[in-house]
C-alpha cells in the first residue's frame, strides 16, 4: 500500500496549492501573455494543472477514509482524473485554457468590484459553460466519493455530508470556482482583472481544499471514533 499518513496534515495541501500556483503563475499564465515564454511548453503546463488538481482531491478524500488508501485506488484515481481534467466536460481542455474567446470578464480590480466575479452569473453558469463548470464541480466530488471513500473498507460516503464540507464547498465555488470560471472561459489574454482573479483564488486554494483544517474548524460528529484516520499507511 502506498503511505498516505502525509495527506492528513494541515501543511500537505498548502504545499500542493503553492506548487499548484506555480505552475499557473509560471507556465500557464505566462504562455497566455507570452506563447513560447516557458521551456515546457503549453502543454505540459497544462497536463501538470491537471496533476496538481488531482492531488489536492486525493487529500482531501484521505481525510474522509478511515484506513489509509489501497494501491489500487490511488492508481485508479490518478488514471481517471489525469483523464477527465483534459475533457470539455467534466475537465478543463486545453482550448478553453487557450484559446477562450465567449464573453468579457466581470468584475474589476478594485475590492468593490470583486463580487461581480465571485457570484452566480448567466455566462459562467448557464448554457455549455455552465455545464463544463458544473461538470467539473460534480465529477471532482464523485471521484472522491466513488473511488477514494467507499471502496476498500473505507468510511460509508455519508460521512462526506458534514459542515466541514458544506464550508470547504462554499470556499470553493466563490472564492476558487468562479473567480477561476471567469477568468478561463471569458478570454484567453492577460488582464488586470485576469491577475487580481488568478491571484485569489490561488490563495483561497490553501482554504478550500484543506479538509484537515476544516476539521479542526468544524469537526464532525464521528471525527473521533475509535480507529478513525488511523495513520498507519
Amino acid at each position: 500500500m502506498l503511505s498516505s499518513a502525509v495527506m492528513l496534515s494541515v501543511w500537505y495541501i498548502p504545499a500542493m496549492c503553492l506548487c499548484h500556483f506555480s505552475n499557473s503563475m509560471l507556465g500557464v499564465e505566462a504562455e497566455i501573455a507570452s506563447p513560447g515564454s516557458s521551456p515546457l511548453g503549453r502543454v505540459a503546463h497544462h497536463k501538470l494543472d491537471g496533476l496538481f488538481h488531482t492531488f489536492l482531491a486525493l487529500g482531501m478524500g484521505r481525510c474522509f477514509r478511515n484506513k489509509p488508501y489501497e494501491m489500487w485506488q490511488v492508481v485508479t484515481f490518478i488514471v481517471v482524473r489525469l483523464f477527465v481534467e483534459q475533457l470539455h466536460i467534466g475537465g478543463i481542455s486545453y482550448e478553453f485554457t487557450y484559446h477562450s474567446d465567449n464573453f468579457a470578464n466581470k468584475g474589476g480590480v478594485e475590492p468593490s468590484n470583486w463580487w461581480r466575479f465571485m457570484v452566480f452569473n448567466a455566462d459562467v453558469h448557464w448554457g455549455p459553460i455552465g455545464a463544463v463548470f458544473w461538470g467539473y464541480a460534480a465529477g471532482v466530488l464523485l471521484s472522491i466519493a466513488l473511488i477514494l471513500v467507499k471502496p476498500a473498507g473505507g468510511a460509508p460516503v455519508a460521512n462526506m455530508f458534514c459542515q466541514a464540507l458544506v464550508f470547504q464547498l462554499a470556499v470553493i465555488i466563490f472564492l476558487v470556482f468562479n473567480p477561476s470560471a471567469n477568468m478561463i472561459f471569458s478570454a484567453s489574454k492577460p488582464s488586470t482583472v485576469r491577475t487580481v482573479q488568478c491571484y485569489l483564488a490561488h490563495a483561497a486554494d490553501f482554504f478550500a481544499w484543506n479538509t484537515p483544517l476544516a476539521f479542526r474548524l468544524l469537526p464532525p460528529r464521528w471525527l473521533n471514533a475509535p480507529g478513525f484516520h488511523s495513520k498507519n499507511a
